[in-house]
């Protein structure tokens, strides 16, 4: 019998291979497309046709991290529904969300002019199916403790630096979310390996950004 280890491999494998595959696909279809361009319009912009590939690429890259997330939970014996009990925010019974952003990072809070450590795992960016104004940054440890749960709120700046992105949020004490503490602000830094990541977090904060 396979062990949890070789289950895991597998998985990963098979998500890579789907990932490849789409990848290669749409590169494809990409490739004869500024072919065409090339022959009917090599004097014009491409500006759009670019920024729908683009936007197909990190709809693929963004799905590949959030299986990567869930393969987190299934190692650590976690199901989905348990998690969604767990992260569940102060309002009450949150419904359905979807997730539009996930990645591995380290996240810090600003404490007394230093910052602070939160530990490495994965931080999602979800929104209510049934009200697309509200979103929530949630942070959860590889070992699958929640240490973040944070509403996006009217006026958040997200800023870029190097591979972090740097902003406040409202944060509850740890164990206060689900007895009714108020959150307070937090200077919060999220650094991922790669830059592009950081900017594609500020892009889906400010997309998801209640106007």
């Amino acid at each position: 019998m396979p062990s949890m280890d070789e289950k895991g491999n597998e998985g990963r494998a098979t998500m890579e291979a789907k990932y490849a595959r789409s990848m290669r696909a749409l590169n494809a279809q990409f490739a004869t497309w500024v072919a065409q361009q090339n022959d009917k319009a090599p004097c014009t912009s491409w500006e759009e046709g670019v920024a729908d590939y683009l936007r197909h690429a990190k709809k693929l890259a963004a799905h590949r991290r959030h299986l990567a997330a869930e393969e987190v939970d299934v190692e650590h014996g976690k199901s989905n529904k348990r998690n969604r009990v767990e992260e569940k925010g102060s309002e009450g019974e949150e419904g359905e969300e979807k997730t539009s952003f996930t990645a591995k990072c380290k996240v810090f809070f600003r404490e007394e002019g230093e910052w602070a450590t939160r530990g490495v795992g994965y931080l999602s960016l979800r929104t209510l199916t049934s009200d697309p104004s509200a979103s929530r940054l949630v942070f959860r440890t590889e070992a699958g403790k929640v240490l973040l749960n944070a509403r996006i709120y009217r006026g958040i700046k997200a800023k870029v630096q190097d591979k972090s992105v740097v902003m406040v949020l409202y944060v509850a004490e740890e164990g206060e979310g689900e007895t009714g503490g108020q959150p307070q602000s937090k200077q919060t830094l999220v650094r991922f390996g790669k830059v592009e990541l950081a900017k594609e977090l500020q892009e889906a904060i400010e997309e998801h950004t209640p106007q």
